[in-house]
């Protein structure tokens, strides 16, 4: 039996190839043709030969992420980029919480 953190890396692998951009996974689920049976014997019973490859992809997406907003927050020129107002120097006050 494979272990489950293996299993869990050839599904979202497999999602992010098939799934539409946007789709939820429970939505990606209902229309594959076969469903929860054929999804088993694609990622734990490497059905269509590509478990491999699943992890190796998962393994790079995983090595090459970065944070876009800490980078963003770092730059002070993309920073710069992100105010309150476009056409505007001026701020407005945050709104004002009451707790009922």
């Amino acid at each position: 039996m494979i272990g489950t953190g293996i299993a869990n890396v050839r599904y979202l692998m497999f999602y992010i190839r098939t799934g539409d951009r946007l789709q939820r996974t429970a939505r990606w689920l209902e229309n594959m043709e076969g469903g929860l049976k054929y999804l088993k014997q694609v990622i734990l019973e490497d059905k269509l030969g590509i478990c491999a490859d699943l992890e190796k992809q998962m393994s790079e997406l995983v090595g090459t992420w970065y944070d876009e907003w800490e980078v963003a927050v770092k730059d002070p020129v993309k920073r710069a980029q992100f105010k309150q107002f476009k056409n505007t120097e001026e701020r407005s006050e945050p709104i004002e919480l009451i707790r009922e």
